[in-house]
This record gives structure tokens, C-alpha cells and sequence, in this order.
């Protein structure tokens, strides 16, 4: 198996340098929940092994059994084996489920110390909790693998008596592995164990003695943190790349033997890695080039962004080599941080597909190395076909977003007779631009002509709205704003932009962003800020256009309700605390009314101004709001929505649409409203009213589970699909 590792980016290198000055503590919490109890060790390998140590104490027996699924790392069994347990396999099948009926009597028969369950590739295991009664059922304790996962996202980490991160595998650290005691897992273990687990200050300790009087033998931690160090060192100057062979052959297990294992003591460098992603970090973009606030984020979790970009780049060059044939098994990155780019097909065109990707030098890895065991017994046939017929791809800041990009154009190059002419038009015609909004199916609100027209009145913009034609047809559409710095260099802003129309394939996409990349000339003293409506799923076009550097991973998120689905479908969508809110707020007699009044939106502006004073938020510019507002209206895109109890307003939302698609811009609530739960009937009646309109979408208007994660959820509750752009990109 052919193992990358990230380089760290220049921030980390900086912190690097300056960490071996300082000695701060490591902060856990990123993965720890309250009343848990977390401790560090180098290698997930270590955790495992000590937690079967703790069960041989616990049971007074020298040897414990462990079950664990047969798609498995050997290399994490290799001290509890030495240790002397005994390690036992259920089977996994091809779609990575297991047969709960067959695990249940597996686990009678031969009565487990240690059960051990995978989260594969960061994705949620449907079938964990009922292996946590199995688990509970039969006395064993539980250890849910979350070693592919970069946080604990969705329920990742809630399931287990232990729990298991290897955040090293994810991020430039040479070690770094999280071991969590669970009082609230299945077996609630509680403070039973206290005596044999004792301080987490004491688990390295405990795992090198335990290793020691088995005459296991580990290596210095500073030889490995050094040599560490100097290849990446190496490979920031270009002195240092892995050989590549091209003849290996991928399908069968290539792992060699190792006979002096990594110590299980964390270093100083793995230390200050692990400090530097999980403080606190900000995107710094220059104030004029912006026009939404950047929210704060740890590190770490901008590196979850990150990763999420890189699987659309993959995704796009697999498919031209592949000609279709080998399949994404990703579908979803906003609500998890992918581990790996996973691919499958037949065991021959993967064969095929490995041989081509290490012809254009790319790295490629099969996973896992299989158990030996594995590949002797029969039954095991499922794990050995998910071996020979998947493929993956790394995600870290190694990955060079241009040499994917070369490659991509190179095979559409050899794959075309002709080359792409794309030509564009400046229009004028409002008319027009509504059409070919309505063309694009889903736009956003950024890219109205309301927008534009608001940003020219309020803050002085120029506005210029682009229309681009490829193949003797629009296929683009893009509205740019203009401003002068010191007189002298111009920027080009470009929000949530180009807007691409229905049936535009992926080399008109790239030939529209070429064309765009080319507003800005550092010659001619112009620079061009961007933040392209390029989604992370299904499309990334953006980081296959080498002309672009991206300056922030920060993009937008939303949720989009799809109002094609008729009225009972949408309601059986909803999520149940939410749907009974609405019902309750039904019950109590609220009324809504929709709104087109001037008179109505200057009442809202008041009561909005109040709110954002209250409960001191950076809310919406009142100027710009107003702007947009007069200038939907004079098309009768502009909605107000407001509920009304006892002949009294008690909260309102106000509505854009454009295109097909309506975004949710602003809204207000007050005390009484809050507690009659308005909001949910506003968003449910604005939701009915908009689909009898003959509107397509419903944009809730942005999420921030950073910063506002109880607006995100209550949004999340109308059970629509969550989008996550691509992030903020420069071009001079």
C-alpha cells in the first residue's frame, strides 16, 4: 500500500520553528465530549493495544479475545498481536455493512473482550448502534474507530465505551493519535475502571512498560520526528519526492513487514502540530475586496474545508481517464470531512486506471493492507474484492492543484478535434437577464439584478453583467462589480459568479472561467477577487482553472428547499421537533400575510434595526436592504412575509426571488413571536406561497455552524439540501 504524507502549510512551518520555545498543553477538547475522558498516544495502534491490556486486567486473564471487522489495517493489530491477544474477524461485505444476525452469534459463540467498529472513509456506520447492544449484550466493550475521521461530525464518536482519532493521518504531524473513555458508552463503564486506567498523563507510560516486558521494540520518537521534519523540509524546496514505481501492482497486498514500531510516546513536533490546528484561526481578506463577513474557525477546521475542495479536483480527472467507468463513492462533503477521494469500478479498469495515473506521476493508494489471516480463509472473499476494486486518492496540502489541472486539460486536449471558441456580450436588458436566470434553473441572489443595482446606489459601484456563448449558444451568464483604489488599481469583484445555464458541460464551464480569469492583469493594474457559485458537490470547476489562486477556503453554505416537491412531501420532509413546532404555532392562531407594501417593508426595517441592536449581531447593511428592496419591487420579486396574532405583528421575513429560485434575505422575531414559534410557520407559509409563484428553489439565506450553529440548525429542521461553495480565489 503506497502511504502520502501532508505537507505542513508556511503558518505551520512559522509555528514549527517557534513551538520548541514554548510548552504549551495540548487542547483535546476539539474531540472530547463533556464527561469523557481523552488522553494522547502516537498511533491508534497504541490505543488499541492498551485497551486490550485494560480488559485483560479487567477480566484477570492474560490473553483477550478482540473481533474486528475483516476490511482492516494490519499495521494497527501489530502490538496487540505481539502482546499475545487473540485476534478475530467478522465479515464485511461488499457495500461495508455487516449481518447483524451472523455478528450476534459470533459473538456467543466466542463470548469478545473488545468489539471493534469502523466509521470507513468518515462516513457514518448505520449499523453501529445496533452493535452497541450486541456489544453491551455479551459484555464486551465496544471501540468505535473513528481514525478516518478528522472530527467528530454527525454522531462520530458517540457510540463507543472507547473511541479512537488519528487526527496524524489528516494533518502534517508525524503522530498523533486521540484515545477517548466514554462514561456514557454502552457498557458504562464509568469510574469502574479508575483503578486499572488511572490519569491519561499515565497511558503512554502504561503502554511502553506493557510493550517493554513483551520485549517489543520501538524506535527513538526524536529520529522519527527528525527524519520527518527533513523530507518535508525536502519537499518544500523540491529536493525530495517518493519514487514512484509504475510496475507495482496494486491489487495485491504490498506492505513489508516491520520490525521496530513507532514508540508510543508523542513528540515535540507532533505536539506543536497538533497545537497549531486546533487554535483559533482567521481568514484575513482585504476589506474592499469582500463583501460578506469571513467568519472564525480553528484550524483544523479550515483544513476540513480544504479537504473538501480537493475531492472535487480528483473527481473531474478520474472521470476523463477512466472514460466514465470508475465511479465516486463521495456524494456528500458539507456535513463530512472526507478522509480520502474513493473511487470504484471493475478490478479492471482500476487496474487500468492505477497504470495511467502513475504514468502522469499522481499519487494513488489502495486500502487497507489486509491481515494475513484474510487472505487464507474463505470467507473473507468480500473484503478481498473491495481491495482489488477501489482506489484512493490523498487530500492533503500536497496535492498541487496545477499539476491536477495540467494533466485534466491534457487529456481533454488529446480527447477533442477542435478547441472550445467562447466569446461574450454585455447586456443592458434587464428582461434578458431575468430570462437567462430562469435558464440557470438554481441562481443566487448576489447575481440578481436587484443586487447590482443596489450595490451601484448604495456603495458606488459599477455594475457590468457579462453573457457568455459557447458551441453557438449562452452558456454563462456573470455580473462583475468595479471600483478604483487610490485612483489607480481597479478590482473586479465577482460574487457567487458566473452562473452557468442549464446543459453546460464541464470544458464550457472551464472555458467560461478562463475568460473570466482574464479580468485580471497585474500589468494592467487590475486584480480580479472572486468567489465562484461552484459547488463542492457535484461541480468544482474552479480548482481545475490553474489561473486562479485561491485565497480563502471559506465559501457560502445554504440549505435549498425544493419547491417542485408537491406540498405533502415537503411537509413529511421536515424534521420532527421542527414539524411540531409548526403544528403548535398553527394551533395557537398566528396568522400570516404576504406583503408587497412599501409602508410594511419601512415598518420591518424598524423592527429589524431593533433586533440587530438587541442582540448586538453585524446585521445587513439598512441602506443595502432598502436598495434591494426597491428594485425587486418594481418587478414583484420583493416579498415581506408577516405573522400576526391578535391583530399584532409578531415577526416577519423578507424574500427575494430571481430567476427560479427565492433567497431568504432577512427576517425579525420578537418576544411573543419566539414563543408562538413564528418563524416556523413563516418559513412553511413563505415556502407554500413561493411554489404557487411557479419558483423552483427556496434558498434559506446562508448557514454558519461556526458561529451561528443555532440558526443553522433550526434551518436545518426544514429538511432541505445543504450547499457548500468553493471558497474565495484571486486573478491578476
Amino acid at each position: 500500500m503506497l502511504t502520502l504524507v501532508p505537507n505542513p502549510s508556511i503558518g505551520q512551518w512559522i509555528a514549527l520553528f517557534k513551538g520548541f520555545t514554548s510548552r504549551s498543553k495540548i487542547h483535546l477538547g476539539t474531540w472530547t465530549e463533556d464527561g469523557s475522558i481523552s488522553g494522547l498516544l502516537s498511533k491508534s495502534m497504541w490505543s488499541i493495544a492498551l485497551i486490550a491490556h485494560w480488559r485483560s486486567k479487567y477480566e484477570a486473564n492474560q490473553s483477550v479475545v478482540l473481533l474486528l471487522p475483516d476490511y482492516f489495517c494490519n499495521s494497527a493489530l501489530l502490538p496487540t498481536k505481539l502482546l499475545g491477544h487473540q485476534i478475530l474477524f467478522y465479515e464485511v461485505h461488499s457495500n461495508l455493512t455487516v449481518d447483524v444476525a451472523e455478528l450476534r452469534n459470533k459473538c456467543k459463540q466466542i463470548r469478545p473482550g473488545l468489539v471493534v467498529v469502523p466509521h470507513y472513509f468518515a462516513k457514518e456506520n448505520d449499523q453501529i448502534s445496533e452493535i452497541a447492544e450486541i456489544t453491551k449484550s455479551n459484555g464486551a466493550w465496544l471501540i468505535e474507530d473513528c481514525a478516518h475521521c478528522l472530527l467528530p461530525e454527525a454522531s462520530f464518536g458517540n457510540w463507543g465505551d472507547f473511541v479512537l482519532f488519528s487526527p496524524h493521518k489528516l494533518i502534517p504531524s508525524p503522530s498523533g493519535a486521540i484515545l477517548v473513555l466514554r462514561s456514557e458508552g454502552p457498557s458504562r463503564l464509568g469510574n469502574k475502571l479508575q483503578s486499572i486506567v488511572l490519569g491519561p498523563e499515565t497511558w503512554e507510560k502504561q503502554i511502553s512498560q506493557v510493550a517493554q516486558d513483551a520485549k517489543i521494540l520501538f524506535g527513538k520518537k526524536e529520529i522519527y520526528e527528525l527524519l520527518w521534519l527533513l523530507k518535508r523540509l525536502a519537499q518544500l524546496i523540491g529536493l525530495w519526492r517518493k519514487p514512484r514505481n509504475q510496475d507495482v501492482d496494486f491489487t495485491g497486498d504490498q506492505d513489508e513487514q516491520v520490525s521496530v514500531l513507532y514508540p508510543p510516546s508523542v513528540g515535540r513536533i507532533s505536539q506543536i502540530s497538533l497545537n497549531f490546528y486546533t487554535q483559533k484561526a482567521k481568514q484575513r481578506i482585504p476589506p474592499a475586496l469582500i463583501v460578506r463577513k469571513v467568519g472564525l474557525a480553528s484550524v483544523i477546521q479550515l483544513e476540513a474545508r480544504r479537504r473538501r475542495n480537493v475531492v472535487g479536483i480528483w473527481d473531474q480527472l478520474i472521470s476523463v481517464l477512466s472514460d466514465g467507468r470508475v465511479l465516486p463513492l463521495i456524494t456528500d462533503t458539507t456535513s463530512m470531512t472526507p478522509y480520502l477521494a474513493e473511487y470504484e469500478g471493475s478490478i479492471e479498469d482500476i487496474s487500468n486506471l492505477l497504470k495511467k495515473l502513475r504514468l502522469f506521476g499522481l499519487p494513488v493508494m489502495t486500502w487497507p493492507d489486509l491481515p494475513p489471516e484474510i487472505f487464507v480463509l474463505d470467507q473473507h472473499g468480500a473484503a478481498l474484492q473491495l481491495r482489488s476494486s477501489r482506489l484512493y486518492l490523498p487530500l492533503h496540502r500536497s496535492i498541487k492543484r496545477k499539476e491536477i489541472s495540467k494533466v485534466y486539460k491534457k487529456v481533454v486536449r488529446n480527447s477533442q478535434s477542435d478547441p472550445l471558441l467562447t466569446t461574450s456580450f454585455d447586456t443592458t436588458d434587464r428582461k434578458e437577464w431575468e430570462d437567462l436566470l430562469k435558464r440557470a434553473n438554481f441562481s443566487n441572489l448576489l447575481q440578481s439584478w436587484s443586487y447590482g443595482e443596489a450595490k451601484r446606489n448604495v456603495e458606488g459601484w459599477s455594475v457590468t453583467r457579462r453573457v457568455f456563448v459557447a458551441n453557438g449558444g449562452e452558456v454563462a451568464l456573470c455580473q462583475s462589480l468595479h471600483r478604483r483604489l487610490f485612483g489607480l488599481f481597479k478590482v473586479i469583484r465577482i460574487s457567487r459568479g458566473p452562473v452557468f445555464l442549464d446543459g453546460a458541460d464541464m470544458n464550457e464551464r472551464l472555458s467560461v472561467l478562463g475568460k473570466i480569469a482574464e479580468y485580471g492583469r497585474w500589468y494592467q493594474l487590475k486584480l480580479l477577487s472572486i468567489a465562484p457559485e461552484t459547488y463542492l458537490r457535484p461541480w468544482s470547476e474552479i480548482p481545475l482553472q490553474p489561473s486562479f489562486r485561491q485565497l480563502s477556503v471559506l465559501g457560502s453554505a445554504s440549505i435549498i428547499l425544493d419547491l417542485s416537491l408537491d406540498t405533502e412531501t415537503r411537509r413529511i420532509s421536515l424534521k420532527g421537533k421542527w414539524r411540531n413546532q409548526l403544528v403548535a404555532s398553527e394551533r395557537n392562531g398566528v396568522h400570516v400575510r404576504l406583503s408587497q407594501d412599501l409602508d410594511d417593508f419601512v415598518k420591518f426595517e424598524s423592527q429589524y434595526a431593533a433586533l440587530v441592536e438587541e442582540k448586538n449581531f453585524i446585521g445587513l447593511n439598512l441602506a443595502l436592504m432598502r436598495s434591494i428592496w426597491l428594485h425587486a419591487n418594481e418587478t414583484d420579486n420583493a416579498f415581506l412575509f408577516v405573522a400576526e396574532y391578535e391583530s399584532i405583528d409578531q415577526a416577519a421575513i423578507f424574500v427575494i426571488s430571481h430567476g427560479s429560485t427565492a433567497t431568504y434575505l432577512a427576517g425579525w422575531n420578537g418576544a411573543v413571536g419566539r414563543k408562538l414559534n413564528c418563524n416556523n410557520l413563516l418559513l412553511w407559509k413563505a415556502s407554500c406561497a413561493l411554489a404557487d409563484l411557479g419558483l423552483k428553489f427556496f434558498d434559506l439565506g446562508g448557514i454558519d455552524e461556526i458561529e451561528t450553529p443555532s440558526i443553522s440548525s433550526f434551518k436545518a429542521g426544514m429538511g432541505g439540501e445543504t450547499y457548500l461553495t468553493s471558497g474565495e480565489y484571486i486573478s491578476f
